[in-house]
């Protein structure tokens, strides 16, 4: 375990350390769900592009769309799931212990972070349907493929991220957290 420690005061430094405590695997756990969002959004769903598996008639040059169409929202949507997850971590580990009240806000928190990757999500989309690509490479049949890969994605960025790894004794603010953590 990682002990964290801001005051000087032995009684608050106690304190403090209870609260700032980061365990290994929070860490690890704030690492991989990353790495595993890069693979699936970078790799494995413009694969089911490429391969046809998910074929749109309305694209000429599939590697083209991707380029153009695929891979800058989704580096939207990752970059902003990130931005969100850490700032959720961080914000935890650098805060007092969550009072009632103060559990109530942070949930709120958590929920307004939330919005940064689902507004990326219609960012994204909204990018891919022409808006910013005008009329040459833009897919409208890639839409709900679109919508379906990146909710799949914030969900492991964003909400399994900080699900699994906020830390102390926030770590069952995230909704759902309680299945994951004992």
């Amino acid at each position: 375990m990682l002990y964290l420690s801001l005051f000087s005061d032995k009684k608050e430094r106690v304190l403090q350390t209870q609260m700032l405590m980061v365990t290994t695997a929070e860490i690890i756990r704030l690492f991989v769900f990353p790495i595993l969002g890069a693979i699936l959004m970078f790799v494995l769903q413009p694969t089911l592009y490429q391969n046809q598996m998910i074929r749109l008639t309305d694209v000429k040059k599939i590697d083209q769309w991707l380029a153009n169409g695929y891979y800058p929202p989704a580096t939207l949507v990752f970059g902003c799931a990130i931005f969100a997850a850490l700032v959720w971590c961080i914000w935890n580990t650098m805060s007092p212990p969550p009072s009632n009240m103060a559990s109530r806000q942070r949930s709120v928190a958590w929920w307004v972070l939330s919005l940064i990757p689902i507004f990326s999500i219609a960012g994204g989309v909204f990018w891919s349907r022409k808006a910013v690509l005008g009329d040459t490479n833009g897919s409208d049949m890639a839409t709900l493929t679109l919508i379906f890969f990146f909710a799949i994605d914030v969900l492991l960025l964003y909400w399994l991220t900080t699900a699994t790894s906020t830390p102390g004794l926030a770590k069952y603010l995230p909704p759902g957290a309680s299945l994951f953590r004992k």
